[in-house]
């Protein structure tokens, strides 16, 4: 089957686009794209098999623009749709992906606020963003198991894939809780020990995987009257507590990415507060 299409280009020329279907089993399609005398074969679509997704090279109806669409719908539904299939498809890989992109911009958010510059010598973007991709693939383990224990436990298995509701939230909230009770401390923990260990390494790669972590070392050193009373005593049931019940009340696809979010969100609060101090 051939389609043609015609559109104008971005500096105006008239453009004839024939789309042809070479193989319906991949859907592979070839375009001949025509301005003025010359010819040009781009292969304008292309499918993922194990995700079952492809992209079309199409005409607009109203702007007469040449575009790109996924189905009957956009550009931005084609990457809403591969999102959500890639994301199901390879949910770690993916939760490493969201915190080491978003966690790690909001510590560069936080270095923005308090010292106006994105970046600094030492500071270490890609070994945090290294850090935050292993700590995001733990939370996303975390809580899967949370989130099936406790409304097990609870005797509402199913409770979290209902509507909203009072019992839902109450659920949530239980999730949250027992969650950032027994895992985020020692999450917390083991992240100011690697933040440590980038600082005492230069910030670099090399140096933060050419040098073993430092545990004892480290835990002695640690301020733990503040690790107690504001990291634990403060920011888990005033922050975690509640921005996690709104976590566990939205759907399974979208729990981790929300997570990392609030990291960024926290790491903006945090650097507010301290120059209020």
């Amino acid at each position: 089957m051939t389609t043609v299409g015609t559109g104008t280009s971005a500096s105006g020329r008239s453009l004839r686009v024939a789309v042809t279907t070479t193989c319906s089993a991949c859907s592979t399609l070839c375009a001949q794209t025509v301005t003025g005398n010359n010819a040009i074969h781009v292969k304008t679509s292309f499918r993922i098999e194990s995700l079952k997704i492809s992209i079309n090279f199409a005409n607009h109806e109203k702007t007469g623009l040449l575009y790109y669409s996924y189905g009957d719908g956009s550009i931005v539904a084609f990457f809403w749709e591969f999102y959500e299939k890639f994301n199901a498809a390879y949910p770690l890989a993916m939760s490493f992906v969201k915190f080491a992109v978003l966690a790690t911009f909001g510590e560069c958010i936080g270095l923005r606020i308090t010292n106006g510059v994105w970046n600094r010598r030492g500071f270490g973007i890609l070994p945090r963003a290294v850090v935050w991709g292993i700590l995001g693939v733990c939370i996303a383990l975390a809580m899967g198991v949370f989130s099936k224990g406790v409304p097990a436990v609870m005797g509402v298995p199913d409770a979290l894939a209902g509507a909203i509701s009072w019992k839902k939230a109450l659920v949530a909230l239980s999730v949250s809780v027992a969650m950032n009770t027994v895992f985020a401390p020692v999450f917390m923990t083991f992240h100011k020990i690697t933040d440590m260990h980038i600082a005492a390494t230069g910030g670099t790669l090399r140096g933060f995987f050419s040098h073993p972590l430092q545990m004892g070392e480290s835990l002695a050193a640690m301020d733990w009257h503040r690790q107690w009373s504001f990291v634990f005593a403060r920011t888990i049931p005033l922050f975690w507590y509640p921005a996690h019940t709104i976590t566990f009340l939205l759907p399974p696809a979208w729990r981790v990415l929300f997570a990392a979010l609030l990291g960024v969100a926290l790491g903006i609060l945090l650097a507010v507060a301290s120059l209020k101090k």
